[in-house]
C-alpha cells in the first residue's frame, strides 16, 4: 500500500517506477510480506506531501544445491612397453540464494561448471629407463548472477538494476543489486608434462619439465551499473537547517525528488582476459649410498609470466585511442601502468635424506627406526585478485562520483539507463592521478619459501608407529599492501627518513599537498615486502588394527611470526593489512602471525567390539557387529588485534577510509589488568572518558585507549607509534570439540545387510563462537555493543544424527 500511495501521489515519477521494477516488492519470489511495526512517514516531492507506510520486509526463499557429475576413465596396455590412460570428469552445479540480501530481493545464485580431461602415456624403453608424457585440460567457470533478478547475468550485465541506498534516520533498506554484482570468472588451464626416470647402479635420476597455459577471463567491474546514495538534506536554502526538518528534507523524499548525495559510476572494460604461460624444468638424483641410507639431490627452475601486464596493454591502448582515455598532458607513468619484468631467477634446490640406523638395536630395533630430513626452496605464483584490484581502478577504469543533480533516470533503473544518462558527467580526458588507485610495484615477483624438516619415526611391533618431527620455513618476498603515497604532514619528523619531504607544489596535478608524490593522490600498492617464519614440533602416534582398535593421535607445538598476515581489508581477527608507519612496514610490524596456533591436538579412534563378530544366531545378530568411534580436537584460539575507526591522521585517515575501513594506527595499550572490553578516549588534552558509558575515567581504568593526537601527546611522547598494542597479542576462543559415533552392522542374509548409526556432534555442547568484536569505538556488551565479546555470534549446538542404511 505504501508503493500504491506513492504511485498515486507522484504519477510518472522515475523513482516510483524504480521501486515498482527493482524494489523489494518488485521481486515476488519468496512471498515478501511486511513484518514488525508499520510506521507512517511523510514523503514530499517538494510540492505534494503524502503519508506512506514503511515496514521491514520478510521473504522465505529456499536455498538449494544441485550437483550433477559424470566421470569416465580408460586404461589400455597397448604393448608390453606402452600404456595409455585417459580420464574425464564433468561437474555442473548451482547454489541458489548464495549471496546478497534476501529481504530486499537482491540475492544471486552461483552456477558453476567444471570439465577436466587427463591423458597419460608411459613408455618403458628398457629396465632402466621409463618416460611419461601427460596432458591435461580443465575448464572451470562460476558466477554470481541471476537469483532475484533472473535476467541479470554476466553476459547481460548492463540489463542489471542499479543500486539505491539511503543514509540517515530512520534507517531504510537499500534495494537493487549490490554494485559488485554480477561477477564471475572462467579458468582455462592446459598442462603438458614430461617425467623421465633413469636408473644406473645406486642412482635413480629423475628429470623432466612442464608447460602450462592459463586463460582466465574475469567479469568484474564494481559500479558499472551505478550506485546511488540518498541522504537527508541540511541545506538552509532548502529550509532543512531546522529541527525537526520538513518532510521534503528526508533521504527518501530526496529519492522521490531525484536529487542524490552521490552517484558512483564506472567507465571501463567489464571483462579482463588474464593470460599467462608458465614453464618449469627439474632434475633429481636419488642416490642410494647404502641399503639403509638414501640421499636426494635436486634442482627445479620455474618461470611464470606476468599476467598483470594485460593491464599495461589496456592502458597503452586507451591512450592511443581517439580521443585518449586520459589527458595527454599528464605524465605517462600516471596515465599508464608499467610493464612488470618477467621473473626468471626462480631456482629451487632441494636436498634430503632417509637413514635407517642399525646401531643401538636394543633401543632402535632392527630396521624399525627411520631418520628423515630435508631442505628446499619453493616459489609461489601471484593470485589474480591482486590484479583485479588494479584492473577496477584508475588508470584502467574511470571511476567517478557525481554529487549533485542526479536521480533515477526517466528511462528506467537498469545499468544501461544509468550509463546513458550520466556517463557524460564523468568525461574522459581527465587526470587519473587524482583518483584512488591500486598498483603493483615495478619489481613485482614470485615469493619463495625456504623449507626444512628433521624427523624420527619408530615402529613398535607390527601395529604402532610413533613419529616426532621438527618443521620450519621462512617465506621471503610475500605479498603485502602499503600506502605508497602517504600523507606526510601528520607523521612525526623523527619517523621520516632523511630527505623525505612532502609535495609542496602549488596546483600539483593530484592536488594532494602534503603527500610524497605530487603526481598522485591515494595509491594502494601491492609489493613483496612481507615475510613469515614458522617453527613447529609435530608429533603423532598411529595404531593400526590392534585387536580391532585403530587410532591416531597428533600434537603440534608451533609458532609463526610475520609482519603482515593479509593483504586485503580487515576480516576476522586481522585488524588491518597496513603498517602504522609507511616507512617502517617490517621491523615495527613484526609480531605473531594471524595463522599461528601454538597448540593443536587431534585424535580419532575406531574400535570394532570383539564379541560375536560372526553374528551367529539371534543373540549374535543382536550383540555382534558393533563399532564405536570418535574424534577430538583442541586448538589454541586465533590471534586477534583490536582496532579503531579512522581517527589519527598521522596514519592517513583518508587512505584508511578508502581502502581499509580501519585506522592503520593501532589502539594505545592501557592497563593490562583492566577488563578486556574497557576503552577510554581523550576528548581534549585534559578530558578522558569511557567510550562505552561516556563517563569520565582515567587511563589506568581501561584496557585500551583510542589513539588520537591528545593521547599521543599525553602518553606516547607525541608519537602515534610508540605505545600502541602489538599485532596479534590477544587470542580468541579456543576450539575444544568431541564427536562420538556408535554403529551397528547386521547381516540379514548373505546378500542383504543393514547398518544403524548414531552420531553425536559437539558432545559437551561447547559452542564455538569465534572472534569477538574488535572495534574499540563501539560499546561493550553491558552497553548494548559487541566490543570484546563473542556472545552475539552464532554457534553450533550439540546435535545427534541417526542414520539407517540397507545394502543388497
Amino acid at each position: 500500500t505504501g508503493i500504491a500511495a506513492l504511485a498515486a501521489a507522484f504519477p510518472g515519477n522515475a523513482a516510483v517506477k524504480a521501486l515498482q521494477t527493482i524494489g523489494p516488492y518488485a521481486v515476488t519470489a519468496g512471498d515478501p510480506i511486511p513484518v514488525g511495526t508499520t510506521s507512517i512517514q511523510q514523503i514530499s516531492n517538494g510540492v505534494v506531501t503524502v503519508p506512506v507506510e514503511f515496514a521491514k520486509v520478510k521473504r522465505t526463499v529456499p536455498s538449494l544445491f544441485n550437483d550433477r557429475q559424470i566421470t569416465g576413465r580408460g586404461d589400455v596396455q597397448i604393448t608390453d612397453k606402452d600404456r595409455f590412460f585417459a580420464r574425464y570428469i564433468y561437474q555442473q552445479s548451482i547454489n541458489t540464494v548464495a549471496s546478497g540480501v534476501i529481504s530486499n530481493g537482491a540475492y544471486v545464485d552461483v552456477p558453476a561448471k567444471d570439465q577436466q580431461i587427463g591423458l597419460d602415456y608411459t613408455r618403458t624403453w628398457s629396465s632402466r629407463f621409463v618416460s611419461q608424457l601427460r596432458f591435461s585440460y580443465s575448464r572451470a567457470g562460476f558466477g554470481f548472477e541471476g537469483g532475484g533478478f533472473p535476467t541479470c547475468t554476466r553476459a547481460n550485465i548492463s540489463a542489471c538494476p542499479t543500486n539505491v541506498a539511503f543514509t540517515g534516520s530512520p534507517s531504510i533498506r537499500s534495494f537493487g543489486l549490490a554494485t559488485n554484482l554480477p561477477q564471475g570468472r572462467l579458468i582455462n588451464n592446459t598442462q603438458y608434462v614430461s617425467n623421465n626416470t633413469f636408473t644406473k647402479g645406486k642412482h635413480t635420476i629423475k628429470f623432466g619439465g612442464e608447460f602450462d597455459r592459463q586463460r582466465s577471463p574475469n567479469v568484474f567491474l564494481p559500479s558499472i551499473n551505478g550506485g546511488f546514495t540518498f541522504s537527508p538534506s541540511t541545506s538552509a536554502a532548502l529550509g532543512c537547517a531546522v529541527t525537526p526538518a520538513p518532510p521534503s528534507c528526508s533521504a527518501f523524499s530526496r529519492f522521490i525528488q531525484g536529487t542524490a548525495a552521490t552517484l558512483t559510476l564506472a567507465d571501463g572494460p567489464k571483462s579482463f582476459n588474464f593470460k599467462e604461460k608458465d614453464m618449469s624444468f627439474y632434475g633429481q638424483d636419488d642416490w642410494r649410498i647404502k641399503d639403509n641410507l638414501t640421499l636426494n639431490l635436486g634442482l627445479r627452475w620455474e618461470w611464470n609470466q606476468q599476467a598483470v601486464n594485460l593491464l599495461h596493454d589496456i592502458t597503452i591502448a586507451n591512450q592511443a585511442a581517439t580521443p585518449p582515455f586520459w589527458s595527454t598532458a599528464v605524465p605517462t607513468n600516471v596515465t599508464t601502468l608499467p610493464t612488470i619484468p618477467e621473473d626468471l631467477n626462480n631456482f629451487g634446490p632441494n636436498i634430503g635424506f632417509a637413514w635407517t640406523p642399525r646401531i643401538f638395536q636394543s633401543v632402535l630395533g632392527q630396521d624399525k627406526t627411520v631418520v628423515r630430513g630435508g631442505y628446499r626452496i619453493a616459489y609461489d605464483p601471484a593470485y589474480y585478485n591482486i590484479f583485479l584490484n588494479v584492473a577496477t581502478a584508475a588508470p584502467v577504469v574511470n571511476l567517478g562520483s557525481i554529487t549533485s543533480g542526479v536521480g533515477i533516470p526517466a528511462t528506467g533503473a537498469t545499468g544501461a539507463d544509468v550509463q546513458a544518462a550520466y556517463l557524460g558527467l564523468i568525461p574522459r580526458g581527465g587526470n587519473p592521478g587524482t583518483r584512488s588507485q591500486t598498483r603493483v610495484s615495478d619489481n613485482f615477483h614470485n615469493p619463495y619459501t625456504q623449507q626444512w624438516s628433521l624427523g624420527v619415526e619408530h615402529q613398535f611391533g607390527s601395529h604402532i608407529a610413533v613419529e616426532s618431527r621438527y618443521v620450519g620455513n621462512h617465506t621471503v618476498g610475500n605479498f603485502t599492501t602499503i600506502n605508497a603515497n602517504p600523507l606526510l604532514t601528520g607523521i612525526p619528523a623523527s619517523a621520516l627518513p632523511a630527505g623525505v619531504t612532502p609535495c609542496a607544489t602549488p596546483g600539483a596535478a593530484a592536488i594532494q599537498l602534503g603527500r610524497l608524490d605530487c603526481n598522485f593522490g591515494l595509491v594502494r600498492q601491492r609489493n613483496n615486502g612481507a615475510f613469515s617464519i614458522y617453527h613447529g614440533l609435530q608429533n603423532r602416534i598411529d595404531v593400526q588394527n590392534w585387536n580391532g582398535f585403530t587410532a591416531g593421535v597428533e600434537y603440534t607445538y608451533s609458532k609463526a611470526i610475520d609482519n603482515v598476515s593479509e593483504i586485503f581489508a580487515s576480516s576476522g581477527g586481522i585488524s588491518t593489512p597496513i603498517a602504522q608507519n609507511p616507512f617502517d612496514p617490517s621491523r615495527s610490524e613484526r609480531g605473531v602471525a594471524a595463522q599461528s596456533y601454538p597448540n593443536i591436538f587431534t585424535t580419532y579412534w575406531i574400535y570394532d567390539l570383539p564379541w560375536m563378530k560372526s553374528q551367529s544366531g539371534i543373540i549374535g545378530h543382536v550383540l555382534g557387529g558393533w563399532q564405536w568411534g570418535g574424534t577430538f580436537r583442541y586448538q589454541t584460539g586465533a590471534p586477534i588485534t583490536p582496532f579503531q575507526d579512522p581517527t589519527n591522521n598521522a596514519c592517513d585517515n583518508t587512505f584508511s577510509l578508502t581502502f581499509v575501513g580501519a585506522d592503520s594506527c593501532r589502539p594505545i595499550a592501557g592497563n593490562p589488568a583492566a577488563p578486556f572490553d574497557t576503552v577510554g578516549q581523550y576528548t581534549s588534552a585534559t578530558n578522558f572518558i569511557n567510550v562505552s558509558t561516556g563517563a569520565v575515567t582515567t587511563p589506568s581504568a581501561v584496557r585500551f585507549i583510542v589513539n588520537n593526537t591528545f593521547a599521543d601527546n599525553n602518553l606516547c611522547g607525541g608519537s602515534p607509534y610508540n605505545c600502541t598494542i602489538s599485532r596479534n597479542t590477544f587470542r580468541a576462543q579456543n576450539r575444544n570439540n568431541l564427536d562420538l559415533s556408535l554403529q551397528k552392522s547386521t547381516r540379514i542374509t548373505e546378500r542383504v545387510s543393514m547398518q544403524l548409526r548414531a552420531d553425536m556432534f559437539n558432545v559437551f555442547n561447547r559452542q564455538f563462537l569465534g572472534t569477538p568484536g574488535l572495534d574499540i569505538n563501539t560499546a561493550n556488551l553491558a552497553n548494548n555493543g559487541n566490543f570484546g565479546t563473542n556472545q552475539l555470534n552464532g554457534g553450533t549446538r550439540r546435535f545427534i544424527q541417526l542414520l539407517a542404511r540397507f545394502s543388497f
